[in-house]
């Protein structure tokens, strides 16, 4: 009979080194996260510890622990948690991400002394003053992650400057002082009504309006983009706003004296009386414009086209795009599409509300 203990022992000795192997070194550490990066590839967490900052790398074999979730995932992450990690410290490939339990969530209310942003790090820094002596008490940071709100208006961290002055309410993680979420009261919003008499810059995007006040003082307001801004009942873009248009104004102010910058939270422009007219359509731009040359013969009108407003082709309700690829068709086939409009007529624009679009048949 042959002896296999000396087989065996190899075999069993083989299988040993190779788990070994395949183990990958046990690095760990133990802080606080500072950052999640979701978008990376892979997405990667930043855990700080006492000593450094360990950038790792979540993948598919990642096992991420959270008290009171049963599932959690890279989306249930926070900076500002407490949490220990093992990974490897060849690849940063993270092993398991384990969030200890205990962070407290405060809440602190005051009014801003200053608001920073430092754009290399994508981070913040609002500086509340909470007992009313105008010197700073609490330092909060923010991040990409942070809810900042005026109002019902959000406000990118690019913009937290705009703080300044205003008083907030910030919930916050009591141990590393990282802000989950800072609103400004509406309640302390002001209101005014003028006439625009200039814009600039894209309140799209980020503008400013000038108002005359009926004592004949102009004031000039920070439009944001996401600025509620209605006209004639319907919830229209920032830059719907125009020269010559009376208004009315929501607003908070951010600082003191010269240096006070206006914060619109809602605009709200003059009710005017429906127009119509009917014509040829000529041109369909997609930001949201139609030319129309009147039937009366008289010059060719622009018109806004409001976000919501009642387009319809042959009976059929369509978008701009399907207009714009209609009128091209027509043109191709030696047609005209006839239409007929609503709008509102305003300020040094028109803004359509509805329009009917027919192609006739040969």
């Amino acid at each position: 009979m042959t002896n296999r203990w000396p087989i065996l022992v190899t075999v069993l000795a083989l299988v040993v080194a190779l788990r070994a192997e395949a183990r990958p070194p046990a690095g760990r550490i133990e802080g606080t996260i500072t950052a999640v990066n979701p978008a990376a590839v892979p997405p990667t967490v930043a855990i700080t510890g006492a000593a450094a900052t360990v950038l790792l790398n979540v993948t598919s074999a990642t096992h991420i622990q959270e008290p009171g979730d049963a599932h959690p995932t890279l989306a249930d992450l926070r900076v500002g948690q407490s949490a220990t990690a093992q990974y490897d410290p060849a690849t940063g490939n993270a092993v398991r991400i384990q969030v200890q339990p205990g962070a407290q969530e405060g809440t602190a209310r005051g009014a801003v002394v200053d608001a920073t942003y430092d754009s290399g790090a994508d981070t913040g820094f609002v500086d509340l003053d909470t007992d009313g002596d105008g010197t700073r008490d609490l330092v909060f940071r923010t991040t990409a992650r942070t809810l900042i709100q005026v109002g019902r208006v959000a406000l990118p961290q690019a913009q937290m400057s705009l703080l300044t002055g205003l008083r907030v309410q910030v919930e916050y993680d009591t141990a590393s002082f990282a802000a989950f979420e800072v609103d400004a009261a509406e309640d302390a919003s002001l209101q005014i009504g003028g006439v625009v008499t200039a814009t600039e810059g894209d309140p799209a995007g980020g503008g400013t309006l000038t108002l005359q006040t009926a004592t004949g003082a102009l004031m000039a307001f920070q439009v944001l983009p996401a600025t509620e801004t209605h006209l004639g009942g319907h919830l229209v873009s920032p830059a719907a706003v125009l020269a010559g248009d009376r208004l009315e104004v929501k607003y908070l102010a951010s600082g003191t004296g010269a240096d006070a910058t206006r914060v619109a939270l809602e605009v709200t422009i003059e009710p005017v009386n429906p127009s119509h007219l009917e014509g040829t359509l000529i041109a369909v731009w997609d930001a949201g414009y139609v030319l129309i040359q009147p039937r009366s013969g008289a010059p060719e009108v622009k018109l806004a086209v409001s976000s919501d407003a009642d387009l319809r082709l042959n009976g059929r309700q369509v978008t701009l795009t399907a207009l714009a690829t209609a009128l091209t068709s027509a043109a191709d086939a030696s047609r005209e599409v006839k239409v007929s409009v609503q709008y509102l007529a305003r300020g040094s624009g028109n803004l359509a509300t509805r329009m009917r679009a027919n192609v006739p048949s040969r």
